[in-house]
């Protein structure tokens, strides 16, 4: 007896020594961790398989990409549209109505999925084969990617949702916001009086830093597929953007695991589209090609921003065999986004008369103002260099030096923080304010310059007409 209770006591300190030394290297990893490109982490899982993802990182607006190692699954853009085997009818490449958007950023449950803009994805409308075969994968009653049998509300928080810019096709160049009319892949004219004999496309990925320009618009998003702009930096980073279906995904074509002879890469979604009605995927190891967002069942390699600012490294070294075990420190009230970072309160925005009410201070800060504020009469001042916005505590009328408005709910003190309506943030600066319900979060999105040079224009296309010796 003596010597089992020896060895009992001798079994609980050497796991006590382990459980230590594990504290120990996760709070040191979080403290030390050094991303650089092609540094993996784990996060979520699909298919009940874990997902691992590759940070991408260069210089833009949001931070670290983190893009799916592996294509997760296989699954249309958009559904098609009455009657079926129109080529006119066949799905939209807009993304924000897309169902695959909807589909990645939606956190419901089975059969739960909110397909707003009254299409679906189901077997009547999923095709392929040029509409002439229902689709494999149908996914109208699925739940939603982001759903919690894949991400749990810990995971979640590792995740930003972010404004970015979205290229527009020539059906939608009217919502451009950037100051150009002219779609990032126009329309091909024929001129009056001429054959056109030729187009030469450069589907050649090395082309895409010369060619991401043309009308735009702001856009939110939690998760989504590469651009052609993500796109460049992938190739240019690594060499290739090629990508493997991940383990246990079935070939769409084949309906077998590893079909003999077939490439194990395989095709997969962006989101720039092409013309009214085509879609651009990655094709090879250093090109694209285009397709519409229906005639196919194609990869889904998702992607995201890393919310390094909130998240937790459970364990590993970073490697493809090790990956980081991410985890994030969860998400407890409504979390504001702005210029691609959470926003940090020591006050949490509260909700009076359904109206989210939030820190003054550290949202117009963190939109480069700055804010100051008079304890005698309880004016708050905010100037960002370009604008002075002015209110006061219970005095719901504000004034932004061209307009005077009156907001829905007072400023009002809560401790010792004022705090404003949302819609006072957009009033005062001209900001784009979205809120993704689904997630309880706020996107805000200052204004953005204009690019009005022309010379950016399309520089991909290389399209001669013969005789007239003309380029566009």
């Amino acid at each position: 007896m003596k010597k089992c209770n020896e060895y009992k006591k001798m079994l609980y300190m050497f796991l006590s020594i382990i459980l230590l030394f594990t504290s120990i290297t996760a709070i040191a990893a979080e403290d030390n961790i050094d991303i650089t490109s092609g540094t993996y982490f784990q996060l979520g899982k699909y298919n009940d398989n874990p997902i691992l993802w590759k940070a991408v990182v260069y210089d833009n607006e949001n931070g670290i990409l983190m893009v799916s190692d592996k294509i997760l699954c296989y699954k249309n853009f958009d559904p098609i549209k009455e009657p079926i085997g129109k080529y006119e009818h066949c799905g939209s490449n807009f993304w924000e109505e897309s169902t695959l958007r909807i589909w990645l950023n939606s956190t419901a449950d089975i059969g739960k999925i909110n397909w707003k803009y009254g299409k679906k994805p189901d077997k009547e409308h999923v095709r392929r084969y040029y509409m002439s075969e229902e689709g494999l994968d149908p996914y109208a009653d699925s739940a939603g990617f982001l759903s919690n049998k894949n991400f749990s509300e810990s995971e979640m928080s590792a995740i930003k949702t972010v404004s970015h810019w979205q290229a527009l096709s020539e059906n939608k160049k009217m919502l451009s916001t950037n100051g150009l009319n002219v779609p990032y892949y126009p329309e091909i004219v024929r001129a009056p009086g001429t054959h056109l004999e030729q187009i030469k496309y450069k589907y050649e990925i090395s082309e895409m830093n010369k060619a991401y320009y043309g009308a735009m618009y702001r856009l939110y998003d939690t998760i989504f597929t590469l651009d052609e702009s993500q796109l460049y930096e992938l190739w240019s980073q690594f060499g290739t953007v090629e990508a493997e279906k991940a383990e246990g995904v079935l070939d769409p074509w084949y309906g077998i695991d590893n079909p003999i002879g077939k490439s194990p890469y395989q095709w997969y979604w962006l989101r720039t589209p092409d013309g009214d009605n085509g879609i651009t995927v990655a094709a090879s190891k250093e090109a694209y090609a285009v397709t519409n967002p229906t005639d196919n069942e194609l990869g889904v390699r998702p992607a995201f921003y890393l919310n390094e600012d909130n998240m937790i490294i459970k364990s590993g070294i970073g490697t493809e065999e090790d990956p980081y075990i991410l985890d994030g420190k969860g998400q407890e009230n409504t979390a504001i986004f702005c210029n691609g970072k959470q926003v940090e309160f020591d006050q949490q925005p509260i909700e009076e008369d359904d109206r989210l009410l939030v820190p003054v201070r550290a949202i117009f800060e963190q939109l480069g103002a700055e804010v100051t504020y008079d304890d005698g009469d309880g004016v708050i001042t905010a100037n960002n260099g370009e604008r002075t916005v002015v209110m006061q505590i219970d005095n719901p009328e504000m004034g932004n030096g061209t307009e005077v408005f009156t907001l829905d709910v007072a400023p009002k003190l809560v401790g010792d923080r004022t705090v404003v309506p949302l819609r006072a943030v957009s009033e005062a600066f001209d900001c784009r304010v979205d809120w993704v319900e689904e997630l309880d979060r706020v996107v805000i999105d200052p204004p953005q310059p204009e690019d009005t040079d022309e010379g950016h224009y399309q520089n991909i296309w290389d399209i001669e007409i013969h005789g007239k010796g003309k380029k566009r």
